[in-house]
């Protein structure tokens, strides 16, 4: 989005129009009837897109559909996908199914979600907007829970996000607290991140971002660019960043469904600590894209990227954010 200013001019008079003068539109060709609970949930008929997935779907053998739909009030509405067809297995097979009911009971949005290829169930409860207003200070707070079931496995993960807004200024900050049941053994950790970036007009930001994670009996899956994933109850990670403007693209395509906006250069440097691991640390150069997919339910910045290590590796990634 861009911003513009424009100095206000008090010289011009505005008279509001009369009630008389209102003019009642009519359409005698349409007959109009009062629904009913049937006409409700026919308004939930899924809309679909269906696309060949060479990238994702193992080598292009299998043809994926996403099935998504929504009631008129937005109360309701549900995702099945990526749902198709293995060629070379065939079978059929369907990933992720999920349903969020919005605002049913207000302000909370409730979903129930099953990821098949992991066997796991979560039941999700959120407060959203417990607090949202443009000011200095609090400008945003949401909390929530979920729980998730795996077999033997339950996982109940209290959350809240905090989010201050100064002039120039955003910094945020999110906790989580897992509780794990495993059988006989139940374990409590935490989970926190610190987010903060400062605008510097015209277009550019520097910002920085701390994560850790505490967990006796559960490991956590920690990387940072040029370093593969590392396994570890305990770590802590810093990035700092530099990001500018290099143009604008806002162009796209209606099939397959793309759209690119604007693109920023980024300088960044990473650090990584964990409790098991020798420490990592790594900086390099990315380039931002700003994008949105599959009609604008899929938006985030794709961020192809070179990154060097301490050990002086050279390593080009393709990465990506929501």
């Amino acid at each position: 989005m861009d911003i513009f200013s424009k100095k206000v001019s008090f010289d011009q008079q505005f008279t509001p129009p009369s009630e008389n003068s209102k003019e009642v539109y009519s359409y005698p060709k349409i007959e109009l009837t009062e629904g009913n609970s049937k006409d409700f949930f026919l308004s939930l008929k899924p809309s679909v897109c269906s696309i060949y997935n060479p990238i994702f779907g193992d080598n292009g053998k299998k043809w994926d559909m996403f099935f998504s739909g929504q009631d008129p009030t937005g109360r309701y509405n549900y995702m099945i996908g990526p749902a198709g067809y293995d060629t070379e297995k065939r079978d059929w097979h369907t990933e992720f199914a999920g349903v969020c009911f919005n605002q049913v009971l207000k302000l909370l949005r409730i979903s129930l979600t099953r990821d098949f290829k992991e066997e796991n169930t979560t039941v999700g409860i959120t407060y959203p907007h417990f607090i949202e207003r443009r000011e200095k200070g609090l400008s945003s707070l949401s909390f929530g829970s979920e729980f998730s079931f795996e077999k033997e496995e339950r996982v109940l993960t209290p959350w809240s996000n905090w989010e201050f807004t100064y002039p120039s200024l955003k910094t945020r900050v999110e906790l989580s607290l897992p509780t794990e049941d495993k059988g006989d053994k139940k374990t409590v950790g935490i989970e926190a991140s610190w987010f903060g970036q400062m605008y510097i007009l015209p277009n550019k930001e520097i910002g920085m971002m701390i994560k850790g994670g505490s967990n006796l009996a559960t490991s956590t899956s920690v990387s940072i660019p040029g370093y593969n994933e590392i396994e570890s109850n305990r770590f802590i990670s810093t990035s700092l960043w530099y990001s500018f403007p290099l143009g604008k693209i806002r162009k796209g395509l209606w099939n397959p469904n793309i759209y690119f906006g604007d693109n920023f250069g980024v300088l960044w440097s990473s650090f990584l600590f964990p409790d098991n691991k020798s420490s990592c640390f790594s900086f390099g150069v990315e380039l931002n894209i700003e994008s949105s997919s599959l009609f604008g339910t899929s938006v985030g910045i794709i961020a192809p990227g070179i990154a060097i290590t301490k050990d002086k590796k050279i390593e080009i990634y393709f990465g990506g954010r929501m």
